[in-house]
């Protein structure tokens, strides 16, 4: 994905309209590099979704960080941004974050059929989850659109809770997959968390875009990372029971590797020149 946000960012830009106000210029979609750079983004996300069903989600999101800091060593490259010092000690941390989570993960993941998912989706912990999150969501909505323009922390809510949603959704489904993949849609649940992803990927987009319209990116792009991956690792703690019998050395490690990765993404992300 890294490949597919530098080719794409190439050629993005925005143009002066006549009343000197700025308007999205949409002459990018005929160049080859940003189709170039839609494809790898395609693969990349199909890479996500199968990884969600060889391993936890909680293992799977920390390791976004290899878009971010393969982005940070293509865009030198293709944007000619500068590559800093710090950039090149956020690189290292991040890897060694990104090794530690891979370590602490067990050796294998279970797969989940459409009667372990219902099961999943009905017991108590999952629907007071459920409950906690709409009730955080409808404020959350609403104070977007009146004071979402004084401070970040609200529409990244808004994408760390429904980008939580979206990979319980993409597991259950690539969990389906990889258990029955020609019966896939003979089964209610899966239709279900089928319109659970599109909804859910649809939102955490428009969000995000309202965030970056509001904010500097070098604000935005850390603390959605971070949001995102701690909603992630709550939701699919309770939905699938990612750290059930787990021991308190691997949990620690996993918390290590997690933490490792934040302050690598600060280093990589902050003061940069505006």
């Amino acid at each position: 994905m890294g490949n597919g946000n530098g080719a794409g960012k190439r050629n993005t830009a925005e143009e002066d309209d006549d009343e000197g106000k700025t308007k999205p210029d949409t002459s990018y979609i005929h160049s080859p590099l940003w189709w170039l750079g839609l494809i790898l983004m395609f693969f990349g996300e199909c890479g996500n979704f199968l990884a969600y069903g060889f391993a936890p989600a909680s293992i799977v999101s920390p390791l976004g960080v290899v878009a971010l800091v393969s982005n940070c060593v293509i865009a030198p490259v293709m944007l000619k941004e500068p590559f800093r010092a710090r950039d090149a000690v956020g690189v290292l941390v991040s890897i060694a974050g990104a090794v530690t989570v891979v370590w602490s993960a067990e050796k294998e993941e279970v797969k989940l059929g459409p009667d372990e998912l219902m099961t999943a989706i009905s017991q108590p912990a999952f629907l007071i989850y459920l409950l906690a999150t709409l009730l955080l969501l409808l404020p959350l909505l609403h104070l977007s659109r009146t004071h979402g323009y004084r401070t970040l922390l609200i529409d990244l809510l808004l994408v760390g809770i429904f980008g939580g949603y979206t990979v319980l959704s993409t597991k259950a489904l690539s969990s389906l997959i990889s258990s029955s993949f020609y019966h896939i849609f003979q089964y209610p649940i899966a239709y279900l968390f089928t319109f659970i992803l599109a909804l859910t990927a649809i939102l955490q987009v428009k969000y995000l875009n309202r965030a970056l319209q509001r904010f500097d990116s070098t604000q935005v792009i850390p603390t959605q990372f971070v949001l995102f991956t701690l909603s992630v690792i709550l939701g699919s703690a309770v939905l699938y029971r990612d750290f059930e019998g787990v021991t308190g050395e691997r949990v620690r490690k996993f918390v290590s590797g997690c933490g490792l990765t934040f302050i690598g993404v600060w280093l990589i992300s902050s003061r940069r020149q505006k």
